[in-house]
């Protein structure tokens, strides 16, 4: 009998032990060793940094100046409002987590706009840092984060970035990815800080969460649902690969960041309708503990509620194009509502007639078109430049070349009045029909062959 209870106390003991060792002993991350690359000036990204005017700037300021594309017009100003942070800290404070990021002198994807993190967010670049950042925001969970996201464990730390805008457009995108010391050892198998980008409409309703892969059923933006198969330290973590094309890669050779690894850059994309007031809401947390920060980094200039103009194709036009011998251009806006009110413009001035989505360029210039919808005195913009030029005369022609063992080679040059005799035309020798075409660099540089 007092065999029996020996090895009952002896179980007892065992199994106490092993509980505490799961539930009582904190995660110890994979730590990243200092080198000659972390210690090198330069080598991480530069957040909140002195030098550079965002900085200072207020959430209203960053948002309106620094995320949205059209941040120049003046007509921005009333179709954003009630920015917000929380937990809110001012510019000056250090412990504040959110503030500027400019990539500095490294590869960083992006380069700058708004960075967002469940710690102090000047611990994301600047210098390295050994340890991990885990700092206590004490902000606690985000019910709307919880509804999104449905978390399996408690949310900590939770950090928001939300306002109000006014879409011109029928489309509001913008480009981001999202970082976190969560990518070490096993960790992505089973711990994912929640993060959401959330949208619905200011009146009400409920919101759509942004942060989703593009691919149809590809799930959320998470480090469970994106990592490779090994750890950073190149061990199998066990649960496979899922959406490893969308990783963007550990913190090793290219340090940029102190974060342990991060996505590739995203794109939230929504459909909105134009006049409406929307309200946007970016929110994460930190999942279980407090001890393991995440990020998410808004590109600069990306965040675009306006007009954008489109090929016969439906692709983005740039803002620059160049035309020969003035082949027509058919652009049209972005945005198509029979309730909007459009107006063309050439080289600033209103073209007669010109009061429909579509226009059809014929001669070189600037051209721009407002879009203004009822009752909203600032009109959405967008403006293309088109370059126009002739194709010069140009014709086959033959080079012969009588061979002597004093000349082997021909001289391009002897060809070029038999080919084109326009003034002023540029010559590119190509070695095959694929480069010609494609007007690319892989031309015959020496004339002499």
């Amino acid at each position: 009998m007092k065999r029996y209870l020996l090895l009952f106390s002896l179980f007892m003991a065992s199994s106490s032990s092993l509980f505490y060792s799961q539930n009582i002993i904190p995660r110890k991350p994979q730590q990243e060793k200092a080198s000659n690359l972390t210690m090198k000036a330069g080598a991480f990204i530069d957040v909140n940094a002195v030098g550079y005017a965002p900085t200072d700037y207020s959430p209203l300021q960053l948002v309106k100046d620094v995320l949205i594309s059209s941040g120049t017009n003046s007509c921005v100003t009333p179709n954003v409002s009630n920015v917000q942070v929380s937990p809110y800290l001012p510019a000056t404070s250090a412990n504040r987590s959110w503030g500027y990021f400019h990539k500095g002198t490294t590869n960083f994807p992006f380069k700058d706009g708004i960075v967002l993190s469940t710690g102090y967010v000047n611990k994301a670049g600047n210098t390295y840092i050994s340890s991990t950042l885990g700092d206590a925001l004490q902000s606690g969970s985000d019910p709307d984060l919880v509804a999104a996201t449905n978390p399996s464990g408690s949310i900590n730390d939770a950090v928001i970035l939300e306002f109000d805008f006014v879409p011109t457009s029928s489309q509001v995108k913008f480009n981001y990815l999202f970082a976190s010391e969560e990518y070490t050892g096993t960790f992505p198998c089973g711990y994912s800080d929640a993060f959401a980008l959330l949208l619905r409409p200011t009146a009400g309703g409920p919101y759509v969460n942004m942060a989703v892969l593009p691919a149809p059923g590809s799930g959320p933006v998470s480090v469970t649902n994106i990592h490779p198969q090994n750890s950073f330290a190149g061990t199998d973590m066990g649960c496979g690969a899922p959406n490893v094309a969308f990783f963007g890669g550990y913190n090793t050779s290219n340090i940029e960041t102190n974060f342990n690894g991060r996505t590739v850059p995203l794109q939230a994309t929504a459909t909105v309708t134009p006049g409406q007031s929307y309200h946007f809401k970016m929110v994460l947390g930190d999942a279980l503990d407090t001890s393991f920060d995440s990020a998410v980094f808004l590109e600069g200039g990306s965040f675009n509620i306006g007009v954008e103009l489109l090929d016969p194709s439906g692709g983005t036009l740039p803002e620059e194009i160049n035309v020969c011998d003035n082949v027509p251009q058919v652009i049209t806006a972005s945005v198509s509502d029979p309730n909007m009110t459009y107006q063309w413009f050439y080289n600033g001035v209103a073209v007669p007639g010109a009061t429909t989505p579509t226009i059809t360029a014929t001669q070189p210039g600037n051209y721009e078109i407002q879009v203004t919808f009822p009752g909203n005195p600032c009109p959405g913009k967008a403006n293309i430049k088109i370059n126009g030029g002739t194709t010069p005369s140009a014709v086959d022609a033959s080079l012969l070349l009588c061979t002597t063992p004093d000349v082997t080679w021909f001289d391009l040059t002897n060809a070029m009045p038999s080919i084109s005799t326009t003034t002023g035309a540029v010559f590119h020798f190509y070695v095959n029909q694929a480069d010609a075409i494609a007007q690319n660099n892989n031309y015959i540089q020496d004339f002499c062959i």
